[in-house]
């Protein structure tokens, strides 16, 4: 029985994304390095996106094959986070995230893809809440920002003050 982390059972789909965690805590920690915990079901296989990212995108008419077996995951030795099903998802710009609400953001990106697609539920629409808690966190970005960049330029002020007083020697500053 394959189980979600709210412990239903899972029937999966062709096309299903997950997140993954790995059940047997009696495992190597190697077992999880190079692994993306990010997992596509096609062709009746569960695949780490890790090693095989673009071979879970081919299209299923196509010859089918994971080169790499180490890819392909036991369901019944995962946790599984269903993410949605990449037939119900249009891929977007990474940019555009900010647009979208996070629950309808599946983000497919990981160390070894970093220029995997990002995707969004088909129904997703532009929100207002998501784009103005975007722009808030910039300014407040770009507040701090200007705080740090204005107290180093009054110690940048004092210290020339002090120099310009001789209260520094020239000599003792580090280049």
């Amino acid at each position: 029985m394959m189980l979600t982390e709210a412990r239903s059972e899972i029937v999966f789909r062709e096309g299903d994304i997950f997140r993954w965690s790995d059940l047997n805590k009696e495992r190597s920690e190697f077992y999880s390095h190079c692994r993306s915990h990010i997992a596509i079901f096609r062709a009746g296989k569960l695949c780490d996106t890790y090693w095989n990212f673009l071979s879970c995108y081919r299209p299923p008419d196509l010859s089918w094959s994971f080169p790499d077996p180490d890819s392909v995951l036991d369901p019944e030795d995962v946790l599984l986070k269903p993410l949605g099903n990449i037939d119900e998802l249009r891929a977007i710009y990474p940019a555009h995230r900010s647009y979208y609400h996070a629950q309808d953001i599946v983000d497919l990106r990981h160390s070894n893809a970093p220029n995997a697609p990002v995707f969004i539920r088909k129904y997703a629409r532009r929100s207002l809440d998501a784009v103005l808690e975007h722009f808030t966190a910039k300014l407040e970005g770009y507040r701090a920002e200007a705080d740090f960049a204005s107290r180093r330029a009054t110690e940048c002020q004092s210290l020339m003050q002090r120099i310009s007083s001789g209260e520094i020697d020239l000599e003792s500053l580090l280049p």
